[in-house]
């Protein structure tokens, strides 16, 4: 991964995702900060008032990761993410099964878009690792797109006009 960006000329859009898990359980930041602090900026001093049910509020390279857990389960109606998963049939059936889900989202503002979403994606997959997660929905905006693959990202964003993915957690 590259490092932080020089002389942004918007402020970056959020960076999202919803994990749908089985039961609410608690994070272990210890863990976390053992297996991917280093990648992602997060250092064992900084989360000291981090407790495992409170909403999570993490420093990370000069930016801050928002958490909220809730205990019920996603109130969105979800058969038409569901439906757009070609990657994952049973995605509606294995939905119905969650009972809390986690929102988890950061700016990640140092960084290029790129960057971001591999940031993102490290810090979902520890939470995928650590929490009972039956699925993920990945929350991603156009304007991404086209500051990272150009004008036929923006294109191809517009003719299918998804701005969530869902995926299992396999």
């Amino acid at each position: 991964m590259g490092g932080p960006t020089k002389d942004a000329a918007k402020p970056p859009r959020m960076v999202g995702a919803t994990l749908f898990l089985e039961r609410q359980s608690p994070i272990d930041y210890s863990a976390m900060v053992a297996r991917v602090g280093s990648t992602l900026g997060l250092d064992a001093a900084t989360i000291g008032h981090q407790q495992p049910g409170a909403p999570m509020v993490l420093p990370v390279g000069g930016d801050i990761v928002f958490g909220l857990n809730m205990d019920f389960p996603y109130p969105e109606m979800l058969r038409q993410q569901a439906q757009c998963a070609y990657w994952w049939p049973a995605a509606l059936s294995d939905l119905v099964r969650h009972k809390a889900h986690l929102m988890v989202s950061c700016q990640w503002s140092k960084f290029s878009r790129l960057d971001a979403h591999m940031r993102h994606l490290i810090l979902v997959r520890e939470l995928i690792e650590q929490l009972p997660v039956i699925g993920v929905s990945v929350q991603a905006c156009r304007q991404s797109l086209r500051v990272d693959i150009g004008d036929a990202g923006d294109a191809h964003a517009r003719q299918f006009g998804q701005r969530r993915q869902m995926h299992p957690a396999c």
